[in-house]
């Protein structure tokens, strides 16, 4: 079982190398770095992301996701947020064309494929629905977004994706760990500094 994931690292790893290859032969217009924080569909976040080269990016954030939750593990349903950390590869792949065209690209501004690898660990639960065990997982979602500066400083992100997520039920004496199908869809408004 561990061999078969090292081997499924390896491969991504190494897919991720072969595109930051491709990457830094473009011309790029990305900033060296951005950081600030957005709020919006699900949650808020701070998130710091550096150029790697070209027009690849390495998002880099922490905040709190949040949702609608109605399982039938806890037999409830309601709001719910749980801390999540995430590293998320960036390629803006319009750079190029909305520089041609002299539009701005200005605070990363252009449409980009993503893979997002989020962990959500066991720290804490906020929700309304009274108290609720922590349950850590992870998740791989590849995804496709759009980010727009409005002004110096205003952002607006928005991306769709699917993939999937490991939930570690066995760790919190909950059952067996289970790994499922999980969607993407974030809509968020932010200030970058």
């Amino acid at each position: 079982m561990l061999s078969l994931i090292m081997k499924k690292i390896i491969v991504v790893l190494f897919v991720f190398g072969l595109f930051i290859q491709f990457a830094k032969a473009q011309d790029a217009g990305l900033e060296k770095s951005i950081k600030g924080v957005q709020i919006g569909y699900p949650g808020i976040w701070a998130y710091y992301e550096p150029k790697l080269g070209g027009p690849v990016s390495l998002r880099v954030e922490a905040g709190l996701f949040s949702g609608y939750l109605r399982s039938s593990v806890y037999g409830k349903a309601g709001l719910i947020s749980v801390p999540e950390l995430t590293l998320e590869p960036r390629w803006y792949y319009n750079l190029s064309k909305l520089s041609l065209k002299s539009k701005k690209t200005a605070g990363n501004t252009g449409s980009f494929l993503a893979l997002k690898m989020s962990y959500y660990p066991d720290w804490f639960v906020l929700t309304s629905l009274g108290e609720l065990p922590t349950i850590s997982h992870v998740a791989a979602i590849p995804k496709w977004g759009i980010r727009r500066s409005i002004g110096q400083h205003f952002d607006f992100e928005a991306g769709i994706g699917l993939g999937v997520r490991r939930v570690f039920f066995e760790k919190a004496g909950s059952g067996k760990d289970k790994t499922v199908a999980a969607g993407d869809l974030h809509l968020r408004f932010g200030y970058h500094f």
